[in-house]
């Protein structure tokens, strides 16, 4: 049984703890951010203005059709020269931070979708009826947006200050009877 030699694995342990380390700072980081940017975009792209539902748009596709490792590779390899370009000084740019940002950078426009979607698929007569109590999109639509696209409904109502709640039972719907 001399067939697989696993003596080296001892030794590489603390190298491999810390490779899980910096790829688990890596993903928290890269998800938060991309999950930020991805909703300001998915908020630009459901916007009124032409302009801002344009460019967030061409981020999106733009960043959809190229791949991740590219992202990597040119921020790490031109951001740098362009900021020495622009300010005339060397200005390095670490590996973890490439990474963040170009996860970030990528995943954003994942996120921007799965937000929009979610926001889109709330039913007109539902905004409408949110209206009737005086309540705007950043009452009903993020909380509505977030339970269908996986997320907690009763969490978002805690979180958006609703009091008592009562989930229907016709889904993902959600009835606050309280909001203070």
């Amino acid at each position: 049984m001399d067939f697989f030699d696993f003596s080296g694995i001892v030794p590489a342990l603390p190298g491999l703890w810390n490779g899980m380390i910096m790829t688990l700072k890596l993903m928290v980081l890269g998800v938060i951010g991309g999950v930020a940017l991805g909703t300001v975009l998915a908020l630009m792209r459901l916007s009124s203005s032409k302009w801002l539902a344009n460019l967030a748009g061409a981020y999106v596709n733009y960043f959809r059709s190229i791949p991740l490792l590219l992202v990597i590779t040119w921020f790490y390899l031109a951001v740098p020269f362009v900021l020495r370009w622009i300010t005339g000084e060397d200005t390095p740019i670490g590996a973890f931070t490439s990474c963040v940002v170009a996860f970030m950078m990528f995943e954003a426009a994942y996120f921007c979708e799965i937000v929009r979607a979610g926001v889109q698929s709330i039913p007109k007569g539902q905004m409408g009826a949110a209206g009737s109590v005086s309540w705007d999109f950043n009452h009903v639509g993020m909380i509505e947006a977030s339970s269908d696209t996986g997320a907690d409904p009763e969490l978002a109502a805690i979180e958006a200050g609703a009091q008592d709640f009562e989930p229907s039972d016709e889904g993902n719907t959600l009835f606050v009877t309280d909001l203070t």
